[in-house]
């Protein structure tokens, strides 16, 4: 039993320490920082959010290294320790770290290490995600990350706009929590177990009871389909993404996402590959495909806050997404995860230089702000360019590849599908449909007069490289995909 002990503490010893650091954030800031000004209070903690963020880090990397052929299960599927678990708990720490730069000059109110210590909080629930097979688990380290995103984005006390945003984003993510809740309460019901691994070696045994599985795959496709911004769970993400401070809405449309879809892919996955389930998952996840796309895509064409068209962009980026599983087949599955890796590294990079503007400003950007930009940061304008053309999916970033892969995993099922070319074909015309809101954005960045120039922005030393860095990761991405596609390949 000791021994059992000694393997979880060592697992969960880069969540220790990111729970130290929330704590270190917390009493520095109280004890020794109260009476300072807020500029100088954000630049210490978040200095040292990053320090614990990179060595939380260094020690995934240092496990991953020495876990490789390594698949252990630690209290029935509680733990998992395997190299697709280590390797996803690192995106989500990496992706966190240019969050808590961004957030260093982007105050909103007097509360400024409890901002840091909510980020860091979420940021270990996310990191769970990854590394459960539990149903219970995963039900609490998503109402962990889901807790501390409610509160982000009521941050701005002085807002009532972010207090109704924030009401609108609980009391939705309640129903949705119920509604995951209850699809768990149904499958553990019929399966007599929590471990997600278990589950397809039951299916077959269970078949009398096909009902009750449909039930809590429908619930348990509702409460992800919050989680990921999918239509009709939709309705809190423009308000969201508009009032909650930029870093924030960058954490909710990346970091946050990427555990979520992570625990979807492995929850599906068994009902996807067995043939008495598969074509009701596939029609459901259809019918939410479509309509993300017809209402991200339209929905975006007449918003003029970048935020909120990048909600809308988010939306249809969730039917985009679910072609992965649409497919039916484990490319498909492996394109999903590769998917969201490449869009959360944009979304993070493009909310970061909004960020940049938004502090220049003292408020949220809008298309007239971003006129002539690249005058005075011909470095934020291409980067931001990058990032652009990557949600776009314009070659040769990772947008693109990932986008790809998915309609080729479409296709490819083609014989099980004879929607499959259709609906490929139809999120093609959406894509060409997103060009025109991303090409405005563009637009007023890159080419309007530089002599209508709102604001001159240029970002500081640690954010220009984070924003290079996260640039060159979609490039790398998009040009260079087989390192990663034989890696989920090889360990999903």
């Amino acid at each position: 039993m000791s021994y059992l002990y000694t393997e979880i503490f060592i697992a969960i010893i880069p969540d220790v320490l990111i729970l130290l650091t929330a704590f270190t954030v917390l009493g520095v800031d109280y004890g020794v920082m109260q009476k300072k000004d807020r500029r100088v209070r954000s630049a210490l903690v978040s200095r040292i959010s990053v320090s614990g963020l990179l060595f939380a880090v260094a020690v995934l990397i240092t496990q991953f290294a020495y876990c490789e052929g390594i698949d252990i299960e630690l209290s029935g599927g509680q733990i998992v320790l395997n190299p697709l678990s280590f390797f996803f708990k690192i995106v989500i720490y990496l992706l966190a770290i240019p969050v808590v730069i961004f957030m260093k000059d982007n105050i909103v109110c007097e509360h400024v290490s409890e901002h840091y210590a909510m980020i860091l909080l979420s940021v270990i629930g996310a990191g769970i995600l990854a590394m459960t097979q539990h149903l219970l688990i995963i039900f609490i380290a998503i109402e962990l990350v889901s807790l501390c995103l409610y509160t982000l984005t009521a941050f701005r006390k002085e807002s009532v706009e972010a207090t109704e945003a924030a009401f609108k984003y609980f009391a939705i993510g309640g129903l949705a929590s119920a509604f995951l809740l209850f699809g768990f309460s149904y499958l553990y019901g019929v399966t007599n177990t929590l471990n997600l691994s278990e589950i397809p070696m039951i299916l077959d045994s269970v078949s009398s009871q096909k009902e009750l599985i449909f039930v809590s795959i429908l619930f348990i496709i509702v409460g992800f389909g919050f989680k990921i911004a999918v239509v009709p769970f939709h309705l809190w993400a423009p308000d969201t993404y508009e009032w909650s401070s930029t870093p924030v809405t960058a954490w909710i449309a990346a970091g946050s996402k990427v555990g979520a879809v992570f625990v979807l892919t492995q929850i599906l996955q068994p009902f996807l590959f067995h043939p008495d389930y598969l074509g009701m998952v596939i029609t459901m996840l259809i019918c939410l495909c479509v309509l993300s796309l017809l209402v991200g895509s339209f929905g975006a064409l007449k918003q003029t806050n970048v935020k909120r068209i990048l909600a809308y962009s988010a939306i249809a980026h969730g039917g985009y997404l679910l072609l992965g599983y649409i497919s039916g087949s484990f490319d498909g599955m492996i394109s999903a995860l590769y998917y969201i890796i490449g869009y959360a590294i944009a979304s993070v990079g493009v909310f970061g230089v909004i960020s940049i503007m938004s502090d220049k400003l003292g408020r949220d950007a809008t298309l007239a702000d971003f006129k002539g930009c690249w005058k005075f940061s011909p470095l934020l304008g291409f980067l931001f360019l990058v990032f652009i053309l990557s949600l776009a999916g314009i070659p040769p970033f990772a947008g693109f590849t990932s986008k790809m892969y998915l309609f080729y995993s479409v296709i490819k099922a083609g014989d099980g599908m004879h929607v499959g070319h259709l609906l490929v074909a139809f999120a093609l015309c959406m894509s060409a449909v997103s060009l025109y809101y991303y090409i405005k954005i563009l637009k007023a960045f890159l080419v309007t007069n530089a002599d209508e120039a709102v604001v001159q922005i240029k970002g500081n030393f640690s954010e220009n490289t984070v924003l290079v860095l996260l640039a060159l990761a979609l490039l790398m991405l998009g040009i260079w995909p087989e390192p990663i596609l034989g890696f989920l390949g090889t360990f999903l």
